[in-house]
């Protein structure tokens, strides 16, 4: 027995997945928008004298990002 029909035709259905990639793409924006703050802000701490924030910043984004990702994976001392 054949699954129903999730969409009533091509249109309905090629409408949707628009709507889809609209989304996905309005929080890929968000997400970059967050890690350029987040990147300059920890530029800014670094210029302040902030060691921590040295050793995490990077060139670019990418870079800090990854650096973030390395620093809260190693086990952390209490």
């Amino acid at each position: 027995m054949p699954r129903p029909k999730k969409y009533e035709d091509d249109a309905t259905r090629a409408a949707a997945w628009r709507a889809r990639r609209e989304k996905e793409h309005l929080q890929a924006a968000e997400i970059a928008r967050h890690s350029e703050r987040l990147h300059q802000m920890i530029k800014k701490a670094a210029a302040g004298g902030d060691a921590e924030a040295s050793a995490l910043t990077g060139a670019t984004i990418a870079e800090t990002l990854k650096n973030l990702q390395r620093y809260y994976q190693k086990p952390q001392a209490s």
